[in-house]
């Protein structure tokens, strides 16, 4: 990893997330909720590696967000909430496998959070199984830990001047209210799913031509417009896959059949002044992430721009409705995990 500019290193343990995860939220939570860091859960890599830690935010006992931090990301942060209510993608990855989780009856010591991707997270336990995975599935990856740790972790080294960094924000914006809609109510009202269709639901819905949570019909009718195709079916729930292309043509489409005349533009490689622009325009864009010959598709309802006091270095968040859940995920931008991002815009 890089150092500093001093050089200086130094060693992430739980004890310094939490105090990280306290900077964080003393300098960026405008809201000045005294949110209280709890909950250090150690992140690895899929090879077993660790690179940081997730942390919730409670207030008054109750979840009020997180942080992932990862000592492999500009600044140390990977992406973070104070919304009440927000859980982070570790939490989500139990919930949305209750049952699998209750079972395996983890110890401390022996569960911890895996990247996957920029959005893609598990709960993993270091004695085997499966991978419990934040949108709602399971995988069989492979766990070991670095040949070099034998059975004990090697704990991760971070920047010190991201460590104890305090920021200044120096501009965000959002749409007037966050609209997103979980996995599990598409799929109540639908019997479907499949993330580019639920992204330009949310688009629609930020246009005003639907209402996420009642959606059955338009849902459906963006699935035929957009040449969304039958991936698998599971528990009698049918998952598609939709080409980034079409998408884009069958929402313009479908805003057409609702007197509304939209154009769109798909960036290969968009940039964080692309969304910034959208954003204040109040013009809905998706931001997708493609690690491998499958992808995700989000909606980006805000950003936030702040930099290390300490640095100087700049932290660019994104603020997405991720599909899977119904709250929004504050995302770095620069995350190198956010593996071949294709942006699409709607004006």
């Amino acid at each position: 990893m890089a150092q500093d500019a001093t050089g200086s290193t130094s060693t992430l343990t739980s004890d310094n997330a939490l105090e990280m995860a306290f900077n964080f939220a003393q300098s960026c939570d405008t809201n000045g909720q005294g949110l209280v860091p709890a909950n250090p859960v150690r992140l690895a890599t899929a090879g077993g590696d660790h690179i940081g830690y997730v942390v919730d935010y409670n207030l008054d006992g109750a979840p009020n967000g997180y942080i992932v931090i990862d000592a492999s990301c500009p600044n140390g942060i990977a992406e973070f909430s104070f919304e009440q209510g927000s859980i982070s993608p570790y939490a989500a990855a139990l919930m949305s496998n209750e049952s699998l989780a209750s079972t395996q009856h983890l110890s401390e010591d022996e569960q911890y959070a895996v990247k996957i991707d920029g959005l893609l997270y598990g709960a993993a336990n270091r004695s085997g199984g499966p991978v419990l995975l934040n949108d709602g599935t399971t995988a069989d990856i492979p766990m070991a830990l670095s040949s070099a740790t034998g059975n004990a972790w090697i704990d991760a080294t971070i920047n010190t001047s991201d460590l104890y960094a305090n920021y200044a924000i120096s501009a965000f914006n959002f749409f007037p209210s966050f609209i997103g809609s979980s996995q599990n109510r598409i799929t109540y009202l639908t019997g479907r799913y499949a993330c580019q269709v639920s992204a330009l639901c949310t688009c629609a819905s930020l246009y005003g031509m639907c209402n996420m949570w009642e959606c059955a019909d338009e849902y459906l009718e963006m699935w035929d417009r957009t040449g969304t195709t039958v991936l698998y079916t599971e528990n009698g729930i049918v998952f598609g896959s939709t080409p980034i292309s079409s998408g884009a043509s069958g929402f313009v489409s479908f805003c057409a059949a609702r007197g509304k005349s939209v154009s769109n533009r798909v960036n290969q490689d968009p940039t964080f002044a692309q969304y910034v622009l959208a954003v204040n325009a109040q013009q809905p864009s998706l931001l997708s992430a493609w690690p491998s010959s499958g992808g995700h598709s989000t909606v980006v309802e805000g950003y936030v721009s702040a930099s290390n006091n300490a640095t100087g270095a700049a932290l660019e968040v994104t603020v997405i409705a991720d599909g899977w859940n119904d709250y929004g995920r504050y995302i770095n931008f620069r995350y190198p995990a956010l593996l071949n991002p294709k942006g699409t815009f709607f004006f």
